[in-house]
């Protein structure tokens, strides 16, 4: 694993952070990004988490991941999982994934779920050598 990597929670919704985030966003979806009250929503929240890997403080790697309450347990929700595409390949992936899982874990969860494009199949690849496995389901979306 690479030391160098540091891993933490992010509690601050300030410029560094902000710029930091936005980064790598850019690289899942070039239009989306982050403004300080949307993060600060987050931050504030109870359910929810943004997880960062960092290299000499600079936000390399990143996970949004949220708890949603059944009836019958919880379960973890994952967004917005990137690794810096000049990161790639150095192991962050897997240490920002430990650090989703365990949270996750801390949290009550009993599975994580998440999404993720067909066409990206280096992170579907990642996944499935993490142990995460294809749910046959149909995915719905209704704009509201």
């Amino acid at each position: 694993m690479n030391a160098d990597v540091k891993v933490s929670t992010i509690i601050s919704a300030d410029d560094h952070v902000i710029d930091g985030l936005n980064n790598l966003l850019v690289q899942l979806s070039p239009s989306e990004s982050v403004d300080v009250n949307r993060l600060e929503k987050i931050i504030g929240s109870e359910i929810s988490t943004i997880i960062v890997a960092k290299i000499d403080e600079k936000i390399v790697g990143m996970a949004t991941v949220n708890i949603i309450q059944k009836l019958t347990s919880n379960k973890a929700e994952l967004e917005d999982f990137v690794v810096d595409e000049n990161q790639r390949g150095k192991g962050i992936a897997k240490i920002l994934w430990n650090a989703v899982v365990e949270w996750a874990n801390d949290n009550g969860a009993k599975y994580l779920e998440f999404t993720s494009r067909p066409s990206r199949e280096a992170a579907q690849n990642f996944y499935k050598k993490m142990g995460a496995e294809i749910r046959e389901t149909n995915f719905f979306r209704y704009k509201v």
